[in-house]
């Protein structure tokens, strides 16, 4: 349900804002994945492990991983508002890509991977359902035409932090008992994990990324519309 109406969202903005706006995001997105989206999720992986293996302890476990993914979060913003600020790129784009980094905060208080690990899959079911419901109202509301483009990534930072507060259980319990060091535990010998997450976001976005840079953000736009469609297809079989 959320793959599809995160389809819709898409399908949305590229009548919206248009092959340009539209391409404006995607080169973005992939953009960020690197240095924000591939750590995260190694260390959510690293955490699912924790926690399947001590239950009892997951509220302590959840609260020291986000420990660290915030600070690798806050760490990651930063790079990428510098980098974006040193390479070449219009006033829109760059601000674009500094508010889709943005968007890891949010991102990196949800705590989704705790609950999978517990199999509790029915509250994260809700929570992602919940993020692209907010998201999809927020774009039909706040977005007309392609001026509108900086205003997506702050809606989807609101519609992750919609998910993060439905799953937010789970780290208010344990915030006291976490710790960074707790949290350094459980992610200690991760980089074989980051280095194949970064591998596989080569693979995904790196089309989107040289497109942005040898071409137009309008050709981007329509490459990543019609990549969508496949996308949803491809999302359906995998599920």
């Amino acid at each position: 349900m959320a793959r599809v109406l995160a389809f819709f969202v898409a399908a949305v903005l590229a009548r919206r804002l248009g092959a340009t706006g539209f391409g404006q995001l995607a080169f973005a997105s992939a953009l960020t994945t690197y240095l924000i989206l591939v750590p995260n999720l190694a260390v959510q992986d690293l955490g699912m492990r924790a926690v399947a293996r001590a239950p009892d302890a997951a509220p302590m476990l959840a609260a020291s991983v986000t420990r660290i993914r915030l600070a690798f979060s806050g760490l990651a913003v930063a790079m990428v508002s510098v980098a974006a600020m040193i390479v070449p790129l219009s006033g829109t784009m760059r601000l674009v890509v500094i508010l889709t980094a943005l968007v890891a905060i949010p991102q990196s208080v949800n705590v989704a991977w705790a609950y999978k690990a517990l199999g509790q899959n029915g509250r994260v079911g809700v929570s992602l359902v919940a993020t692209q419901v907010v998201l999809l109202a927020g774009v039909l509301l706040f977005t007309r035409t392609a001026t509108d483009v900086a205003t997506v990534p702050l809606l989807v930072a609101v519609s992750e932090a919609t998910a993060a507060a439905v799953l937010i259980g789970l780290v208010w319990r344990g915030w006291p008992a976490g710790s960074i060091r707790n949290g350094a535990r459980v992610i200690h010998g991760a980089a074989a994990v980051v280095v194949n997450r970064l591998l596989r976001a080569v693979i995904v976005t790196a089309d989107m990324v040289l497109l942005g840079v040898l071409s137009t953000s309008a050709q981007v736009g329509i490459y990543s519309a019609a990549y969508r469609v496949c996308f949803l297809l491809t999302a359906v079989a995998a599920t």
